[in-house]
């Protein structure tokens, strides 16, 4: 196998570290789960700033799957540098057809700071609601 190659995952899960392995950058966490089949879960805790937000965009960036899911309930502090490069992860990801969802867990200035300085994310207020697919079309038009 090629050196340059990048690592695959051995769990299935499609992450940059085998399912479930913490990752440390500066002072944030990340921890990557598969709860289904096609959707990756990041849980992200700490703090997200211009230390560490080009390693956790990119470890965002890395991932394989249909639906993505930021959990950023756990986090502290967040910069704007770090929100701007979050925002360049998903874009990255949607050109490649995944979709993006960011969980903010019911905090009002959290979720304000996403919605200045990023353009458009999704934004949940559980891990539960995040996760779940979302219903098909033709349901919708029915209360």
């Amino acid at each position: 196998m090629d050196d340059l190659a990048p690592e695959r995952p051995t769990t299935g899960c499609a992450s940059r570290a085998p399912e479930g392995e913490l990752s440390r950058y500066g002072q944030a966490a990340v921890r990557a789960v598969c709860p289904a089949p096609g959707l990756t879960l990041l849980m992200v805790s700490g703090e997200l700033d211009l230390t560490n937000s080009a390693e956790v965009a990119a470890w965002v960036e890395a991932q394989d799957a249909e639906r993505v899911v930021v959990d950023l309930s756990m986090v502290g502090f967040v910069a704007a540098r770090a929100v701007r490069r979050l925002d360049e992860a998903q874009a990255v990801l949607r050109r490649r057809g995944t979709e993006v969802r960011v969980v903010v867990s019911h905090n009002p200035v959290l979720g304000r700071v996403l919605g200045l300085v990023g353009s458009s994310f999704d934004l949940y207020d559980s891990v539960a609601l995040a996760c779940r697919r979302p219903r098909p079309v033709a349901d919708r038009a029915t209360p």
